[in-house]
């Protein structure tokens, strides 16, 4: 049996070659120890955050869409939004296992 050393941590090909040029891949465990460090200040300042009614046509008009919005409260929006117990296999269950497939491979 031949085992081959490790050359790097921060590739997800632990044996790539020319890995030390090469920036840390996401969702390796260089990646999350580095992401889990950092210290991230608060998004306050740049979220506008209303309730759904007070999202209109009108105030997109007049102020844009440059910042990201948080909507508190869903009425108002003239949508319907499935119950947090919706699932990745309910979609699969109402728009057919064929349409997944499609939207996992663009």
């Amino acid at each position: 049996m031949i085992v081959k050393q490790r050359t790097n941590w921060h590739r997800h090909d632990m044996y790539e070659l020319d890995s030390e040029n090469k920036p840390v891949q996401s969702g390796t465990a260089v990646f999350i120890k580095e992401l889990s460090s950092r210290h991230f200040p608060s998004a306050d300042d740049i979220i506008l955050k209303m309730a759904g009614q007070q999202l209109t046509v009108p105030f997109l008009q007049r102020n844009g869409f440059n910042d990201p919005i948080l909507i508190t409260q869903k009425d108002g929006l003239g949508m319907i939004v499935p119950p947090e117990a919706f699932t990745v296999d309910d979609v699969e269950y109402y728009v057919g296992k064929l349409l997944i497939v499609l939207i996992e491979s663009l």
